[in-house]
Parts: C-alpha cells; structure tokens; sequence
C-alpha cells in the first residue's frame, strides 16, 4: 500500500500530522453529504454539496484511509492502516463512536448483507470478517496478495476484491465465506465500481494505465480500454451512461462515454487526486486532491472544475450519503 509518506520520505510509520481545530458543527441545507477521508489530517471531513464547503470535522485517532457506509445510512466505517483499527462514525452524531482493532493493515472495506464488515489485510492477503456492532472478529477468507478496494454486491451475495499485486480481482461468494474465482484484469488493480444494474464490475489497474470489465452474470473479463496515467479513482453515473475515471498522475478526470468506451472529456484538477464521488441531484462530481489538499467540484454538464474547496491536510477517499440521518 502506497502512503503519501512512502512517496515523500520513503518510511513507513512517521506520524501522521495533527488533526486541525474545528469549529462547531454547521447543518446542512440538503438531504445529503459528502464524507471525506483527510488521512493526513486524521480526521473525517463533511461537505454540504449545495453549498460546496466544510460543515464538520470529525477528528479521528489516526489517518483514514478508506471508507464504507451502512445500508441505511446511519454508520461510517474508516480503516487505519498504521494502528490495525476500525473507526466507527456516527452520521447523526457527527463524531467518532467507537473504534474496533483487528490487527495487521486493513485497508480495503465494504459492509456485507450479513451484518459483517469485511476488511482487506493489505499484508497478510486475507479479508478479515468483523461483527459490525461488536468488533469481534468472527474469522478470515483467503485471498490474493495486497487487497486494495472493496465492492459489495448484495443482489448476488459477493464481494469483489482488489487484489492488487496478484492482478487479479477475487470474487467472494458471502454464503460460502470464500473466494470462488480469481479474474485476471491487468497490472495493479486498485479501485473498482459497480454499474447501477450490477451487470459490470469497471476495475482500474493503476499500473496498466486501463479499465477492465467484468460481466458480472459470467465472471469473465469483457474487456479493457485506456483511460490515462495511474487511474487511482473510479465512479459510475446514476444513469450508467458514463464512468468518471481519476488518473492520479496526469492529475485530471476522464468522463467516458459507456457507450463508445471512450474520453468524451478530460477535466484538469488538483494534483495527485485519487477519490471521486457524484452528487447526481446536483449534476456534480467532487474529486479528492491528495497532494494540494483540496477537493476539484466538477459540473458534469459542462465537463468542467467550478471551484476548489480547500482543506488543508490530505483528502483521499470520499463517499456520499443521500437522505442524510443528521438533518
């Protein structure tokens, strides 16, 4: 796992920088918001997408890295890999509730239909299955080396892994609690999105410069096509027309077109960006500016960047909650 810390000094484990003061928490004026990982700051920082600024930060015991919600809403779930834990936030609360350790890197996380979170030991090439409420660990799945990012698929019961080293995406039957196949995509996949309908799995491979396709239904690979330098964020459009793709180091977004499987527009943003999330009621995409510490707003319709929020720290990973349970 690559660490912002790794690239500038080459160490791993140095501190994390301090999380920052924060002023009392502002409402939003939406039914949603976006939800930050600022990993160098240690902390979760909260977007109003109507207005386009920093509501909330919520100050955590070590850096996020990457993020999960419950099916309802009401629960964040951060991993840490430097401390071996699990951060627990509460949306109508706005604060850390609680934090669970499970040992080793987790990095990768997504919550499964059975009440478990399952976490990718970025070290030890295994999925860590974790009672959501509790903490316990209730046992692990094998899988291939260096899980990166985690997608559920409740309609099928699976989880679909990337396992970044091996170049593989492995498939996790929930039932079974076990890997049933294991599809050869390309160099070092690290982030995966699902279509709408769940029919493809889109899978950037950071060090190929691609996206592959996974028919879903017969687990094969589809397909791939280029999409720019270091794709390091990957996000469908609610209407599963188009793919927003983060090359991280050309430092730009790619819209493409489904369709055609092609760049329809290439918008430049901060530099080193990897997350993006959509706000599709606001016809907005926000992609998170690890190294200028500060998130690009994008207008979909207009295939361009209307604004930087600034935030300080090092914003990575985001993720949107719509009907927000604090409003």
């Amino acid at each position: 796992m690559v660490t912002r810390r790794d690239l500038l000094s080459g160490a791993f484990g140095l501190a994390l920088a301090a999380p920052q003061a924060t002023a009392a928490p502002v409402r939003a004026s939406v039914g949603s918001r976006i939800y930050v990982a600022d990993q160098d700051g240690r902390r979760i920082l909260v977007i109003d997408p109507a207005r386009d600024e920093v509501t909330t930060a919520i100050p955590l015991d070590a850096g996020p890295a990457a993020l999960a919600s419950a099916p309802d809403g009401s629960t964040i779930y951060a991993t840490h890999p430097d401390s071996g834990e699990i951060s627990v936030i509460g949306v109508r609360e706005q604060k850390l509730l609680q934090t669970f350790y499970v040992g080793g890197t987790p990095f990768g996380l997504a919550v499964a239909a059975n009440d478990e979170l399952l976490v990718g030991d970025w070290n030890d090439s295994v999925l860590i299955r974790v009672n959501r409420g509790s903490g316990e660990i209730n046992g692990r799945i094998a899988i291939g080396r260096a899980p990166a990012l985690i997608v559920a698929d409740p309609a099928r019961r699976r989880l679909y892994v990337a396992e970044r080293q091996d170049s593989t995406i492995g498939v996790i039957d929930m039932d079974r609690k076990e890997r049933i196949a294991a599809l050869a995509v390309g160099e070092g996949p690290f982030v995966l999105a699902l279509a709408p309908d769940g029919g493809r799995l889109y899978v950037a491979n950071v060090r190929g410069g691609n996206v592959a396709l996974i028919d879903t239904e017969r687990l094969v690979v589809a397909g791939a096509f280029p999409s720019g330098p270091m794709p390091y964020g990957l996000a469908v459009a609610d209407d599963g027309k188009t793919l927003l793709v983060v090359n991280q180091q050309a430092g730009t977004l790619s819209l493409i077109a489904l369709n055609r499987l092609e760049a329809a527009v290439r918008v430049k943003v901060g530099r080193y960006p990897e997350g993006v999330v959509v706000a599709p009621d606001l016809g907005k995409a926000y992609v998170m500016n690890w190294f200028s510490g500060d998130i690009s707003v994008i207008d979909l319709a207009a295939g361009l960047e209307t604004r930087r929020i600034r935030t300080g720290g090092g914003p990575r990973a985001a993720l949107r909650i719509a009907g927000d349970p604090a409003l």
